[in-house]
Order: C-alpha cells, then structure tokens, then sequence
C-alpha cells in the first residue's frame, strides 16, 4: 500500500463531494467493479498527491484534466506528479473533459485495455519477506513467481487479449437474478439505493489494500484472483493463510439472507485460489457487517458444481449478450435496478398486447 499524508484526507473527502462533472460521468462506468471485476477508488491520496481514480489491482491512476491543466503551472505540476507516481510503479492515464464527456465509450474502451495489459496476479504470499504484489516481487527473477504474475488472460509479448474472464461477483449477480446480472455485466446498468450505498461504503473500507500478519495467520486484502479453468477474474475482500491454507473471506453490507448467492460468489473465489497455489480450499467465511455475523461456509462437491454450471451460464449469456425477462416477484423489491429493469410494466403481457395493437390505430 502506497504510504500517504494524513492531512490529504479533508480535502480528498471535499474532491469527492465536488467532483466535475466528466469526472462523475466516468465514476459511473469505474464504479461497483463494473470494469474487470476490480475495484476502483476516486480521489484517493497517494504519497503527496490525490489521484482522481486509482485502480490498485492494474497499478493505475486515471486524471480527468479540466482547462487549467494546459497552464504552464498545472503542467509543471502535473509532470511532477507523474515522475512521482511512475517512481512508485503506477502507470498515469490521461484524458481531458471533453473527451470524458463526448466520447465516454472510447475513453471507457482505452481503460480496458491499459488494465488488460497491466492486470497482474499476485505472486502466493506463503513466502516469508514478499509480500504480494508488491514491487520486489515483481521483479525477482524466479521462474516460479514470473510464471504465477504472468497474467493467464493474455498471450503474446504485447499482452493481446486471449479471452474476456468473467467477473467473480457476476456470479452472485446471476444467482440472484440472472436479468439483474445482464442488465449489470451485458447492458452497462448500475443504479444506486440504499443497499447499493452500503455496500460501496463497507468495500472501500474493506479495500485497504494490506498485508500483515495476526496471531500467526497471513492476511492479504484486496488480492486479485483468477481461475483459467472456469475463466473467472476478480479481487478476494480477504484472505487468511491458516498454515499456507488459503481461506477466503467476503464482506458483506447487510444481514444474513437466505439463498446462497455469496455462497456463489466465496465458493468460485477459493476455486480460483485452489488454481492459483496448487493446494485444497476446504472452507471459507461470509461476514456481514449489519449483524456483525460471520459465518462459515464449507465447499461442498455439490457448490462446487453448482459454481462450474453458473459460471458457463453466465459465460454464455455474456457472449451471446442474452437479457432474460423480469421475474417480477419479491427478489425486485430491494433491487437498485427496479427502475431500470421495469419488472412490474414489462412481466404486464396483457398491456403488452394492449399497446401493440394501439400502435397503429388511429
């Protein structure tokens, strides 16, 4: 984790109050892990400096320039920043307001391949004095660890993309609701309520990105994580190393639910880490920080197949872009796409045929 003046947090607090309005604009395509399934922060500090967005599983910081930035002062400033943020191994992307605003597609399409390039595993943090992804790490020479950060989601020396992985959390998406995991993965929908709130609130604190150890148990935050086999990519809230035993742990906003759709979404990431390291994940833990519950799931061979079936599921549904019906019942009452997916207006067949024939009446 990139070390930061304590004084930058009002003012970072402040930028995220205020933010422009391309800067909100792209904030709505970087948030909820809508890209890759990685987490992205806005107005973080770094080091001296607040950085619009940072991105810390791809190494990246994204500035959204206004007009002032082309004054020899702000470039100064802003050459500065970047010598700073390269020295610490983050790579600077710049696009200026208009840019943001009038062609949000192609600038959203230009992230993705900078973190198509820059997406990198983490080296298995079971050996003593490296810690994962950090830039030591990176650069031993060990055949071992260069085979491990060597992203499996691409191929060739310029980073061409083999195939597109399948973000873990649309897993737990399409568990719930396979429309909302469409609407969300295929058609770009994200709207915010209260839960949705929440949530983002738990994971920023959660998204600390740390390494430490705790009464003899490793612990990783934040740690990116993939599966080759299942094609799956997506950034683990916790994991514990219990005696080199991977055990992952999911953050949770609300109070425990029925259903299994974490149980889902944990399952698919302990069988990420089961690839990853080569060893056996038994269990994991869901926390739920409304009822301040934590409770533990075992992976059976049944969730295990469950997870292989969804995750084909969900691959097939991305690549043909399927959105399926509303289900129209009480898993809609507290979803933050009700407005979006019109669950109750679309599953009215009767209006449907209403309105098809007054199409034309005249």
């Amino acid at each position: 984790m990139i070390e930061y003046s304590r004084n930058l947090k009002p003012p970072s607090r402040e930028l995220r109050k205020n933010m422009t309005e391309a800067e909100r604009v792209l904030w709505s395509r970087l948030r909820g892990k809508q890209l890759l399934d990685v987490q992205f922060y806005r107005q973080k500090p770094l080091g001296p400096f607040i950085a619009d967005f940072y991105c810390h599983a791809c190494a990246l910081v994204i500035e959204v320039d206004g007009g002032q930035h082309y004054e020899a002062e702000h470039a100064k400033r802003d050459v500065e920043r970047d010598k700073y943020l390269a020295a610490v191994g983050l790579q600077v992307v710049r696009f200026n307001n208009v840019q943001v605003l009038q062609e949000t597609d192609a600038v959203v399409e230009e992230i993705l391949k900078v973190m198509h390039e820059r997406q990198i595993p983490p080296c298995p943090p079971l050996k003593s004095g490296v810690k994962a992804n950090s830039k030591s790490a990176i650069s031993m020479e060990n055949s071992e660890i260069d085979v491990i950060l060597k992203s499996p989601f691409s191929k060739g020396d310029l980073g061409e993309v083999a195939f597109d992985p399948i973000p873990i959390s649309a897993l737990e998406h399409y568990v719930y609701c396979p429309r909302q995991c469409a609407l969300i993965h295929v058609e770009r929908v994200w709207d915010e309520n209260l839960y949705t709130m929440r949530g983002r609130d738990v994971h920023e604190h959660v998204h600390d990105d740390s390494s430490h150890e705790l009464a003899g148990v490793r612990m990783e935050r934040s740690l990116p994580i993939w599966s080759r086999r299942l094609s799956l990519t997506g950034k683990a809230d916790l994991v514990e190393f219990h005696s080199d035993c991977p055990y992952p742990v999911e953050y949770k906003s609300g109070r425990h639910r029925k259903g299994n759709p974490e149980s889902i979404q944990l399952c698919a990431q302990a069988l990420s880490l089961e690839e990853m390291f080569a060893v056996s994940v038994p269990k994991g833990a869901i926390f739920w920080h409304g009822s301040q519950e934590r409770r533990e799931i075992e992976f059976t061979d049944a969730m295990r197949q469950q997870v292989e079936e969804v995750a084909a599921a969900v691959g097939d549904m991305l690549e043909r872009r399927i959105v399926p019906p509303p289900v129209n019942d009480k898993r809609c009452e507290g979803c933050s796409l009700k407005e979006s997916c019109m669950p109750a207006v679309i599953a009215d067949k009767g209006r449907c045929r209403r309105a098809a024939r007054e199409l034309f009446a005249i």
